[in-house]
């Protein structure tokens, strides 16, 4: 880094939205090496599945009343990162690369794009309930979403920074089809909330399919990520 790099960064540092929009393990070089690149790429998808855990903070922030939640910010942000990742992933396809690597990338390309998925889910989800208690009271369900969530994205990040199959076992459990359960909730509580009004209902019925989603989403990021570690047999 210049010195005039160095005082322009001192005397305007970086925001941190700019901060979650940069890379920081990727770079053009890495491209000479496939396999590296791969490596590398998953780790910036770690980075990414840890920025989700944002949304949940600035949720928390929002309900204690604590200011504006940033949740646009992050969205850009990942939203950056995300394309840098798949033009890179891109990049890679269009090399010659051993099936052993062709197969990884494929992996990895489909992880990406759950992800990209999931962070759309998320998103909507803080949305929704954040409007939540304004819209229809029921705190404490609202809570239990939030804690839910939070659990799962912390679970997830374990399992994306390791290469032990174990920790990857522990999201794959927990993720397995939860629809019964949440649809024998979704008539529990309309039957004991019977004077929602329209729109607390429908906005019921949106949080709770953005949470059966977010669960499927990260059982077959859980899965793909299985995948990978037995072909490298982990």
């Amino acid at each position: 880094m210049s010195p005039v790099t160095r005082l322009l960064e001192h005397l305007w540092p970086p925001t941190r939205e700019e901060e979650l929009s940069e890379l920081r393990f990727l770079h053009d070089q890495v491209l000479k090496d496939p396999e590296t690149a791969l490596s590398l790429i998953q780790r910036e998808q770690g980075r990414l599945t840890a920025q989700l855990t944002l949304y949940i903070r600035e949720l928390r922030k929002a309900l204690s009343g604590n200011g504006r939640p940033a949740y646009d910010a992050i969205h850009a942000a990942f939203q950056s990162v995300a394309r840098e990742i798949d033009s890179y992933t891109t990049e890679i396809f269009q090399q010659e690369i051993t099936a052993e690597d062709s197969e990884r990338a494929l992996n990895t390309q489909n992880r990406q794009k759950l992800l990209e998925g999931l962070e759309e889910v998320i998103r909507g989800l803080v949305v929704d309930l954040d409007r939540w208690v304004r819209v229809s009271g029921g705190g404490s369900l609202r809570d239990s979403f939030v804690e839910g969530i939070d659990a799962l994205l912390m679970t997830a990040c374990d399992a994306a920074d390791s290469s032990r199959m174990e920790d990857v076992e522990v999201l794959v459990n927990i993720t397995r089809d939860r629809g019964e359960l949440l649809r024998e909730m979704r008539q529990s509580y309309l039957a004991e909330e019977s004077s929602l009004t329209f729109e607390a209902r429908q906005l019921f019925f949106r949080v709770t399919g953005h949470f059966e989603n977010a669960v499927w989403l990260l059982g077959r990021i859980a899965q793909l990520k299985r995948q990978q570690l037995l072909s490298e047999g982990r």
